[in-house]
């Protein structure tokens, strides 16, 4: 099953810290790659969008964000 709740982002040469974009009642996630579309601001989006930016990772395998981050 597929949702497409991802799109690509062109940012330029350097990379982006991962970031999150609120607008009214809707969130969505913006890293240097690629951003989700976006979503209703629920407490659930909320909690996912937290857990996933914490397992996002660089090459080394350390991740990009701290949990306070």
């Amino acid at each position: 099953m597929t949702h497409d709740t991802t799109r690509a982002v062109d940012q330029g040469d350097g990379p982006a810290p991962p970031r999150v974009e609120v607008a009214g009642p809707r969130v969505r996630v913006w890293t240097a790659k690629f951003s989700t579309r976006w979503l209703p601001d629920t407490p659930s989006h909320r909690h996912l969008t937290v857990v996933w930016m914490r397992l996002l990772g660089n090459e080394r395998g350390t991740p990009l964000l701290t949990l306070q981050e």
